[in-house]
Protein backbone atom coordinates (compact mmCIF):
# COMPACT_ATOMS: atom_id res chain seq x y z
CA UNK A 1 0.00 0.00 0.00
CA UNK A 2 2.51 2.83 1.02
CA UNK A 3 4.87 1.53 -2.12
CA UNK A 4 2.30 3.59 -4.26
CA UNK A 5 1.90 6.59 -1.71
CA UNK A 6 3.89 9.31 -2.59
CA UNK A 7 3.39 12.17 0.14
CA UNK A 8 4.90 14.58 -1.93
CA UNK A 9 2.65 14.75 -4.79
CA UNK A 10 -0.04 14.57 -2.10
CA UNK A 11 1.20 17.45 -0.69
CA UNK A 12 1.62 19.18 -3.97
CA UNK A 13 -1.87 18.51 -4.80
CA UNK A 14 -3.81 19.91 -1.85
CA UNK A 15 -1.14 23.19 -2.06
CA UNK A 16 -2.41 23.89 -5.25
CA UNK A 17 -5.82 23.10 -4.27
CA UNK A 18 -5.41 25.77 -1.14
CA UNK A 19 -3.56 28.21 -3.72
CA UNK A 20 -6.60 28.45 -6.19
CA UNK A 21 -9.16 28.28 -3.67
CA UNK A 22 -7.48 31.82 -1.44
CA UNK A 23 -6.99 33.00 -5.36
CA UNK A 24 -10.66 33.41 -6.09
CA UNK A 25 -11.87 33.97 -2.36
CA UNK A 26 -9.58 36.66 -2.54
CA UNK A 27 -10.91 38.17 -5.94
CA UNK A 28 -13.99 37.80 -4.60
CA UNK A 29 -13.54 40.05 -1.43
CA UNK A 30 -11.69 42.45 -3.90
CA UNK A 31 -14.71 42.68 -6.52
CA UNK A 32 -18.02 41.27 -4.47
CA UNK A 33 -17.14 42.95 -0.92
CA UNK A 34 -17.51 38.95 0.36
CA UNK A 35 -16.25 38.06 3.20
CA UNK A 36 -14.86 41.29 5.03
CA UNK A 37 -14.17 39.68 8.27
CA UNK A 38 -12.23 36.51 7.01
CA UNK A 39 -9.82 39.07 5.48
CA UNK A 40 -9.27 40.78 8.47
CA UNK A 41 -8.20 37.91 10.00
CA UNK A 42 -6.14 36.78 6.96
CA UNK A 43 -4.43 39.64 7.39
CA UNK A 44 -3.61 39.00 11.04
CA UNK A 45 -2.32 35.47 10.28
CA UNK A 46 -0.29 36.38 6.85
CA UNK A 47 2.44 38.74 7.14
CA UNK A 48 1.91 41.28 3.92
CA UNK A 49 -0.90 40.42 2.94
CA UNK A 50 -3.95 43.42 2.29
CA UNK A 51 -7.08 42.87 0.28
CA UNK A 52 -5.68 43.71 -3.02
CA UNK A 53 -4.39 42.88 -6.19
CA UNK A 54 -0.90 42.06 -4.53
CA UNK A 55 -2.17 40.99 -1.68
CA UNK A 56 -4.12 38.12 -4.29
CA UNK A 57 -0.31 36.51 -4.75
CA UNK A 58 0.71 36.43 -1.44
CA UNK A 59 -2.79 35.36 -0.43
CA UNK A 60 -2.42 32.64 -2.38
CA UNK A 61 1.18 31.85 -2.05
CA UNK A 62 0.85 31.64 1.82
CA UNK A 63 -2.47 29.40 1.17
CA UNK A 64 -0.18 27.06 -1.04
CA UNK A 65 2.90 26.89 1.51
CA UNK A 66 0.21 26.21 4.60
CA UNK A 67 -1.50 23.64 2.06
CA UNK A 68 1.86 21.78 1.50
CA UNK A 69 3.26 22.09 5.22
CA UNK A 70 0.11 20.70 6.83
CA UNK A 71 -0.78 17.59 4.12
CA UNK A 72 3.06 16.61 4.29
CA UNK A 73 2.60 16.73 8.31
CA UNK A 74 -0.66 14.67 8.69
CA UNK A 75 0.42 12.52 5.35
CA UNK A 76 4.07 12.12 6.93
CA UNK A 77 2.02 11.22 10.51
CA UNK A 78 -0.20 8.53 8.90
CA UNK A 79 3.02 7.13 7.32
CA UNK A 80 4.60 6.45 10.82
CA UNK A 81 1.20 5.07 12.69
CA UNK A 82 0.80 2.59 9.64
CA UNK A 83 4.44 1.45 10.03
CA UNK A 84 4.14 1.17 13.48
CA UNK A 85 0.10 -0.39 14.00
CA UNK A 86 1.76 -2.85 10.99
CA UNK A 87 4.43 -4.25 12.77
Amino acid sequence: MTKNFNLKILSFSVAIFCGLVMFFLILAGIYLDYAPLFFVLVEQIYPGFTLSITGLFVGAIYAFLDGFIATYIIGWLYLQLLKLLAT
